[in-house]
């Protein structure tokens, strides 16, 4: 799936250069530090996996951050590309992306419950609780009423 780590083409690619600076695309960006990189090699941009297929308008802290290049256009800027991968990182649109991605990942593969299935169980062991929290208090009024004693 494309959100495994290290998931990209298997097939060697030689990835295009800057024709003034012979920069290019490097594979050890997503393999070493920036596993969330995804790289199209027919635009020769790279994009957010996370951010690209879970963010939505109006997030971020107030609502304000709108999303970079990594999210929109792509981003081809390799002299700059290090600092803006680390910048984005720390984003609150990017780190609630992920946190979508990971849970995305956890329903999928069955190791955690979707969130109508969490607040079903949630719910149904609240009225377990409070079942439990109130037998004894009716005992104790049966019990009053049986021997008509004044509550």
């Amino acid at each position: 799936m494309c959100f495994q780590p290290n998931y990209f083409q298997k097939k060697p690619y030689k990835f295009p250069t800057e024709k003034s600076h012979n920069r290019s695309f490097q594979p050890k960006w997503i393999t070493n530090d920036f596993a969330w990189l995804a790289c199209s090699a027919s635009e020769d941009h790279v994009y957010c996996k996370p951010c690209w297929l879970f963010f939505h308008e109006g997030v971020g802290k107030g609502g304000h951050q709108n999303p970079g290049k990594l999210v929109s256009v792509g981003f081809r800027d390799w002299k700059k590309a290090k600092e803006s991968f680390k910048k984005h990182m720390e984003k609150e649109y990017h780190k609630l992306c992920v946190l979508q991605a990971t849970s995305f990942l956890k329903i999928s593969a069955g190791k955690q419950l979707d969130i109508a299935s969490q607040l079903d169980s949630q719910r149904t062991k609240e009225i377990a609780e409070n079942r439990a929290a109130i037998e004894p208090i009716i005992r104790t009024i049966l019990f009053c009423a049986e021997q008509e004693l004044p509550l």
